[in-house]
């Protein structure tokens, strides 16, 4: 997760722009880390998306990603991690 949103971040702020009309926001860089990624594999029927029936695999964050400074966006900690509704991780 953090490595996705520091691509997303230098990508967007980075000294390298890749131009205005190329920036995606934080809602797509999850969304490019979540339901695309289901799509692409054929299955966004069952994850990919918070939706009733669907696994319940997710991550809790320290911060909010949309509402962090941009620059942030890379060192916000995962507090805990979830596998078909199960804690897999708790993080210190």
């Amino acid at each position: 997760m953090r490595r996705g949103l520091k691509i997303v971040y230098e990508a967007c702020f980075g000294a390298r722009s890749l131009g205005a009309e190329q920036r995606v926001s934080v809602e797509e860089a999850l969304k490019g880390m979540t339901l695309c990624p289901a799509w692409q594999l054929r299955l966004d029927h069952i994850v990919g998306s918070f939706e009733v029936g669907k696994y319940a695999d997710l991550v809790m964050l320290e911060q909010d990603p949309h509402t962090v400074d941009p620059e942030a966006i890379s060192a916000i900690k995962v507090l805990e991690t979830w596998l078909g509704g199960v804690r897999k991780h708790l993080g210190s």
